[in-house]
């Protein structure tokens, strides 16, 4: 964390029982303001949302920007060029970005 905050922002990546969980972020963002560091560090998240359920995407999202979080929609997985994975692509798309819940 020391060497992060000499930066404008991390993307961690957790392992185990944190992986995929806004809570790890929560307590991460703690780790400045208990140490007298920058409260402004900019945190991305990224994963998948549901094109077919707003809804879902919504809370996901939602629960990661309470997180202090920004979020990146990414999708890892080969192959990346397969029809499959490109029409994959082209639906989250046309769904549009997921909204936060006020």
């Amino acid at each position: 964390m020391r060497r992060v905050l000499r930066c404008d922002g991390i993307a961690p990546q957790f392992e185990g029982e944190h992986r995929g969980s806004s809570e790890r972020v929560r307590e991460m963002r703690a780790w400045p303001a208990e140490n007298d560091a920058r409260p402004d560090l900019d945190v991305l998240a990224e994963g998948r949302t549901s094109a077919d359920d707003a809804e879902e995407a919504s809370r996901v999202v939602t629960a990661w920007a309470e997180a202090g979080s920004w979020w990146l929609e990414s999708n890892w997985e080969m192959p990346h060029h397969s029809d499959e994975r490109m029409g994959e692509v082209r639906l989250r798309l046309e769904a549009g970005p997921p909204t936060v819940a006020d």
